[in-house]
C-alpha cells in the first residue's frame, strides 16, 4: 500500500514541483547568484546553504500536501468507504505519511546529488548524513500534523462555491 501511495504522490504535479523541483531551483539560483565562495578551508557556501531548500521542500510536501490530500479524501468520502473494504484508517494514514516522508527523502537525495556534482558540496560522514535525514523526517512530522489540523478546520477545498 505504501508503494502505491508513493507512486500516487509522484503523479501529483504540486508535490513534484513544490517539493522536488522548486527546492532544487532555490539551491541552484542562490548558489549561482552569490557564488560558491569558500567560507572556511573545508567549507563552501553550498555546504552551509543546503538546509534552506530542503526545509522549503518539507514545507511544501508535509504542510500543504498532507492537508490537501486529507481534505480531498474527506470531500470524496474515501475515508468513510475504507471500512467497507476492510482497510484500517490508521494503516491508510500511516502509509500516506510514510509516502510523504519518502518524498522528503527523495528531495533530499536529489538536491544533495546536484550539490555534489555541480557545486562541490562536501558530504559529511555517513552517520552524520543519516542523522540529517532523520532530522528532516522528524521536522516533517509536525508539519504533517499541522496539515491534518488545517484540513479538519477547512472542510471544503474548492476555490469558489455556488451555494
Amino acid at each position: 500500500m505504501m508503494w502505491l501511495s508513493f507512486k500516487q504522490k509522484l503523479r501529483n504535479p504540486f508535490l513534484v514541483l513544490g517539493g522536488l523541483i522548486v527546492p532544487l531551483l532555490i539551491f541552484i539560483t542562490r548558489v549561482n547568484a552569490v557564488g560558491n565562495y569558500q567560507v572556511r578551508p573545508d567549507q563552501n557556501f553550498s555546504d552551509l546553504y543546503i538546509a534552506v531548500p530542503l526545509m522549503s521542500g518539507i514545507l511544501a510536501i508535509a504542510l500543504l500536501g498532507m492537508s490537501i490530500l486529507l481534505a480531498q479524501r474527506q470531500n470524496d468520502a474515501v475515508i468513510r468507504r475504507l471500512k467497507y473494504f476492510g482497510i484500517s484508517k490508521i494503516t491508510y494514514f500511516l502509509s500516506e505519511m510514510v509516502a510523504y516522508l519518502g518524498l522528503v527523502v527523495l528531495g533530499m537525495i536529489i538536491t544533495t546529488t546536484v550539490g555534489v556534482i555541480f557545486f562541490k558540496l562536501h558530504l559529511p560522514a555517513i552517520f552524520n548524513l543519516l542523522s540529517l535525514m532523520l532530522h528532516l523526517i522528524y521536522a516533517g512530522l509536525p508539519f504533517m500534523l499541522l496539515g491534518i489540523l488545517i484540513a479538519q478546520l477547512v472542510k471544503k477545498n474548492k476555490l469558489y462555491s455556488y451555494s
